[in-house]
């Protein structure tokens, strides 16, 4: 246990785990609101502990040091998200496209209600491997729910998968720019998305094709 740790007085026991997990929130809850809006350097501990009402050694005692709340505040972030994503596609009695357009919808609504927490976030996972490994996860979620609800003539080929697993990329930009410059309101901003999938499908499947056809030929040899 470092000074700070020993200096706070406090360690969380069994009969304190109410109590701790509030002040812990109470950190995360600071730190996602001003590391949205404030560069990282420009936060200072101090800041966070004075803003969460916390002892400012309980900040080490939790997460260790300043980087260490930042990811903890993004990583729960994330989560939500996820959970969010995860909830609005559950509903297996629906048509998979139903099922995929509310989860984008939910989607859409959670960064709508958390736009400098969303870029924040963005911007932190391709610095922080936690952080990215909750992302990657739900974007493999939505290719997933994609895969299992595209109809019985669409392969599930690498290049279909590929055109997915890109899309979501795309999707990620559009997100940041709507959150930059507006212009549109939601339902458009999932419509356009959508359309989107639908061509990078369409366009998949003609590669399919088309490499189907080169392998007849003999130009391309037969895949495996």
């Amino acid at each position: 246990m470092n000074k700070n740790q020993a200096g706070s007085g406090e360690c969380p026991t069994g009969s304190d785990r109410k109590g701790t997990a509030a002040r812990r929130a109470a950190f995360i809850e600071v730190a996602i609101r001003l590391f949205s809006g404030r560069p990282y350097g420009d936060v200072s501990i101090d800041e966070i502990s004075v803003e969460a009402g916390v002892a400012k050694g309980l900040l080490y005692y939790y997460f260790g040091d300043k980087q260490g709340l930042y990811i903890a505040g993004f990583e729960q972030l994330a989560r939500e998200m996820h959970a969010q994503l995860a909830a609005a596609a559950a509903d297996t009695e629906a048509e998979p496209l139903e099922r995929l357009t509310r989860a984008l919808d939910a989607h859409l609504a959670f960064i709508e209600r958390h736009p400098a927490g969303y870029r924040e976030l963005l911007s932190s996972a391709s610095l922080h491997p936690q952080v990215q490994a909750i992302m990657d996860s739900e974007q493999a979620a939505i290719v997933e729910l994609i895969l299992a609800g595209l109809p019985p003539e669409v392969p599930r080929s690498p290049a279909v998968a590929l055109a997915i697993k890109a899309w979501g990329s795309f999707v990620d930009g559009v997100e940041l720019a709507w959150l930059t410059d507006g212009g549109i309101d939601r339902a458009h901003v999932s419509e356009l998305c959508t359309r989107v999938l639908y061509g990078a499908v369409v366009a998949a499947m003609a590669v399919d094709k088309k490499s189907r056809a080169e392998e007849q030929a003999g130009v391309l040899p037969a895949s495996e």
